[in-house]
């Protein structure tokens, strides 16, 4: 089954969003049946990404790929291709876009060592100790 021709007519519709497209598409590809909206997703992923995973796992036979679907979007998410599988991939119809994988760079924590060499004031770590008369509380507490 090739969705192309039921997407393409589907990016014409002047839709509320992203979400009404999938569904019109569902739609129109009777994959609903009865189901889930997550199992007509899912199933609509499955059937429009056979010939993509397909190829994917012939690859794979060879090449340490880690695969990933996305049901949701529609997307695949593949680590480890190199050019070839790139430009076969490129090949495919009903393939949008392929995007490059990318890492945003985080500067390493800076260490910061705290060097007190002042003097403890107890005071300071009893804040709230005479508020709520504690000393008196343990006073009677004796006496009982």
């Amino acid at each position: 089954m090739n969705p192309q021709p039921t997407l393409n007519r589907v990016k014409v519709l002047k839709l509320l969003d992203r979400e009404q497209k999938l569904y019109e598409a569902a739609k129109e590809l009777e994959i609903f049946a009865g189901r889930t909206w997550s199992e007509a997703l899912k199933s609509f992923t499955t059937n429009s990404q056979i010939n993509v995973r397909q190829l994917l796992s012939q690859y794979q036979q060879t090449k340490s790929l880690k695969i990933l679907t996305f049901w949701i979007p529609n997307q695949i998410g593949v680590n480890g291709v190199d050019l070839q599988i790139v430009q076969d991939l490129g090949k495919f119809a009903e393939i949008s876009k392929i995007e490059e994988e990318f890492f945003i760079a985080i500067d390493s924590p800076i260490d910061l060592t705290v060097i007190d060499n002042l003097e403890v004031n107890e005071e300071e770590f009893q804040w709230g100790v005479e508020q709520i008369q504690a000393p008196q509380v343990k006073q009677q507490s004796k006496q009982r």
